[in-house]
């Protein structure tokens, strides 16, 4: 079976309901974390989630909220023999490098043990057997990788935070679940402009949802620090978008198939 377990869905400001946006995605026995904010190996324990089945981190991209909990997840597990292997771009790479030298992580006195995997846009990896991921460069940030992980016949698309990027839409088409970045509504993005370059308001991701033709839509990554409620979301997502719609809540499970 395969699952996405929502550890957190808000952006970098996280409210008393909802922390950082990280994902937990089971591919049959094989567990994949995307991102790691703060506190994933509580949130995978409260989904009954062993931190020692997941071997794969995918760093969407090197912003703080994204990354800055790796040498937790790492302190951590000190104690226990352990592989996980990080994916991302060079750039996020170096960003996790720093991270966990500064805390002198990658010494041979811990026996958790880190191993960094460079992804570039285009390129495909499979981190284990039936298990292929695709990246695509979306412009975020200059870290900023999109990623399409396809297991038993079922295809997931998860932006990572990006505007909207016609590259990715079509990218998308015919995937399972496109998980999106969704800022907020875009009452928001008339009034902080800045925005437009970083993240995509509700009405727009309706928009090219309905274009590409996605089947199941996940938006994703609230800004919890504007004032709205995610039914607002919703209603402007259904103004052009008729396909299936899951709101997601933190700690949820998601079957996918």
């Amino acid at each position: 079976m395969t699952e996405i377990i929502f550890l957190g869905t808000s952006g970098p400001y996280p409210s008393r309901e909802s922390d950082n946006t990280a994902f937990l995605v089971a591919f049959g026995s094989v567990k994949c974390l995307l991102d790691c904010p703060g506190s994933v190996v509580r949130k995978m324990l409260q989904v009954g989630a062993d931190p020692l089945e997941v071997g794969h981190l995918f760093l969407t991209h090197a912003h703080t909220d994204h990354i800055y909990g790796l040498p937790s997840l790492v302190h951590s597990l000190m104690l226990r023999r352990h592989l996980i292997r990080v994916y991302g771009s060079d750039e996020a790479l170096e960003t996790a490098a720093g991270l966990l030298d500064f805390f002198r992580l990658r010494e041979d006195r811990y026996r958790t043990r880190v191993e960094l995997v460079e992804a570039a846009s285009g390129a495909t990896v499979q981190p284990a057997p039936g298990l292929s991921v695709d990246f695509l460069k979306v412009p975020h940030h200059g870290s900023s990788l999109a990623l399409s992980f396809t297991f038993a016949g079922k295809r997931i698309v998860i932006s990572g935070d990006t505007p909207p990027c016609p590259e990715l839409f079509e990218w998308a088409r015919g995937a399972d679940v496109l998980v999106h970045d969704c800022a907020g509504p875009s009452r928001f993005f008339e009034l902080y402009p800045a925005l437009r370059s970083r993240h995509t308001d509700a009405l727009a991701l309706g928009e090219w949802s309905a274009r590409a033709g996605v089947g199941l839509l996940v938006p994703c990554h609230f800004l919890a620090e504007l004032d709205f409620d995610r039914e607002e979301v919703e209603r402007e997502i259904r103004r052009n978008f008729s396909g299936d719609l899951h709101m997601p809540r933190d700690l949820e499970r998601l079957a996918v198939g």
